[in-house]
């Protein structure tokens, strides 16, 4: 499986522990994760056990979570991934979400679905 891909303007690679504080800024966040089947974070704690339960999920392929980065300055501004495979029918649930000031800024269904669907294809 993929664990970087890249386009003009952004990079979207693996989560790591270390993007736990900013990811904790952005899942702490009601407007956020209204959408989201988590609930809102109360502890920066919580964002580190969240990064290693989908690395996990990704290392048996059975889901994966991207951190995107705005590649000019290196600034994660989300995540998206799959949160569900199903290869027996070849489906998965795509899902994302940004901090809320990039929210004007990024269109995500230009953005990621060229490169969720390369994944994907190389994942099947």
């Amino acid at each position: 499986m993929n664990t970087e891909l890249q386009s003009e303007r952004l990079i979207l690679r693996q989560m790591k522990i270390s993007d736990a504080p900013t990811l904790y800024n952005y899942w702490s966040d009601p407007h956020v994760t209204e959408f989201m089947n988590i609930k809102t974070f109360q502890d920066v704690e919580q964002a580190k056990e969240m990064i290693r339960f989908l690395n996990e999920l990704a290392s048996k392929n059975r889901a994966i979570r991207y951190s995107i980065l705005l590649k000019k300055t290196n600034q994660i501004i989300g995540t998206c991934g799959y949160n569900y495979f199903d290869f027996e029918n070849a489906r998965a649930e795509i899902a994302y979400d940004l901090g809320r000031r990039f929210w004007e800024k990024v269109m995500p269904q230009k953005l990621f679905l060229p490169y969720y669907m390369m994944d994907l294809m190389i994942l099947i």
